[in-house]
């Protein structure tokens, strides 16, 4: 790949746009002093970004940008012979300058450039363009500085930079994955704790949920219990009820008497206006045993009255009992609800693990029979062996004595 052509505009002195063809074979140059020569080589590292501004012998790249022109840009294009075009433009503005790069007319970041050139061996600070006085410093080098340079244009220094870049970044790969095997050693242990935790978790769901049929099974029994003290509340509220209304009938029946015996004081009363004498003193009498019938009345009345106060009294507390009694049963029922379905759920839960485990000790007994013929022909092939052997033995035996008999015959 080789230069064909360098399109300045604005540069240095190059106030115009000019055009400089390269041909293939040698491209030469030539012109008085002052001419501009140097500046076209100024272009070429200017457009490539391989050198710095102070290189370029200016100050800052806008000393680049021709003073005679007016304009406030510079610009520099190159092509290639496989057709790759770069171009470079710097503009000068009121606080500094911008600076744009383009490959193949495509905008693009001075990197880029730099990393296309350098796949057909062109870097900054290298030896693809030879200054003033490089030839003279070369040649007045050490061998050893001299091999330096060679092996820079060779690309060994390249080849040798990038082989200690690459055993650098092996040493990190190397304690990375040193840094890795402890974590995953880490991990293991930690995994195998984890599973030791997930076995004890199950089998604390396990045994969850046995607690929780039990605790069920109990509540159940004491809802049976709680509902026969229910029931004898009730019973014993029924009682209490009746005994009630044989009191009311009792006082009902007292208090006509009381009534009539009040009459009766009423009539007596009355006669006492009308008579006197030994038939006043019999109503005496009698009005006395009618008091003392009445006095007895009123006694049994108030009888009756604390009994009836006591049993009302025990009416409250049975109906408050049964009250209580109600609200728990309430509870307990819906406690009993609630475990039917956790009990409905967990006998669908077992229904499904006892056919998994039917379909485990199928394949069980399957392997079981599988393992039962292999046995048996195992012991056939055994005893063959030993019958093959025993036959063997006697074979070997007759050899033997054949041997034997051949010796004795023999000597």
């Amino acid at each position: 790949m080789h230069i064909t052509e360098l399109e300045i505009d604005n540069f240095k002195s190059f106030s115009k746009k000019t055009k400089i063809p390269f041909l293939e074979g040698f491209t030469v140059i030539s012109g008085p002093n002052g001419s501009g020569k140097s500046n076209i080589i100024d272009s070429v590292l200017f457009v490539l970004a391989l050198s710095s501004s102070r290189n370029l012998r200016a100050e800052k790249l806008t000393d680049l940008i021709n003073l005679n022109s007016g304009k406030n840009t510079a610009e520099v294009a190159i092509e290639f012979s496989d057709g790759t075009k770069i171009r470079r433009r710097i503009k000068r503005t009121g606080n500094g300058y911008y600076s744009y790069n383009y490959l193949n007319d495509r905008l693009c970041k001075q990197s880029d450039i730099v990393d296309h050139l350098s796949k057909f061996g062109i870097i900054p600070h290298g030896y693809n363009v030879v200054m003033q006085g490089d030839v003279t410093r070369i040649m007045e080098m050490s061998d050893f500085e001299r091999r330096k340079i060679i092996d820079e244009i060779a690309g060994v220094s390249e080849f040798e930079t990038k082989k200690q870049q690459a055993l650098s970044e092996l040493d990190v790969v190397r304690e990375r994955i040193e840094r890795e095997e402890i974590l995953l050693i880490e991990l293991t242990k930690r995994a195998n704790e984890l599973k030791k935790e997930r076995e004890h978790a199950l089998e604390y769901q396990k045994w969850q949920k046995e607690l929780g049929f039990f605790q069920g099974c109990r509540s159940a029994a004491q809802l049976h219990g709680k509902e026969k003290e229910r029931d004898t509340l009730l019973a014993s509220a029924e009682e209490q009820n009746i005994k009630i209304s044989r009191i009311n009938a009792d006082r009902s029946i007292e208090e006509n008497e009381l009534a009539y015996l009040k009459a009766d004081l009423a009539d007596i009363d009355e006669l006492l206006n009308q008579k006197s004498g030994p038939d006043y003193l019999k109503m005496i009498a009698d009005i006395e045993e009618a008091k003392s019938g009445i006095k007895l009345a009123e006694q049994t009345i108030i009888r009756l009255k604390k009994d009836k106060e006591a049993n009302l009294e025990g009416i409250n507390r049975v109906f408050a009992d049964t009250k209580r009694a109600e609200t728990r049963v309430t509870e307990l029922s819906d406690q009993i609800r609630a475990l039917s379905i956790d009990r409905t759920n967990i006998s669908m839960e077992v229904a499904t693990s006892q056919s998994q485990l039917e379909k485990i000790e199928i394949e069980i007994r399957r392997y079981s029979s599988d393992t039962e013929e292999a046995r048996q022909k195992l012991f056939s092939l055994m005893e063959e062996a030993e019958t093959k052997k025993g036959e063997r033995s006697a074979i070997l035996h007759q050899q033997d004595m054949l041997i034997e008999r051949s010796r004795m015959r023999t000597s």
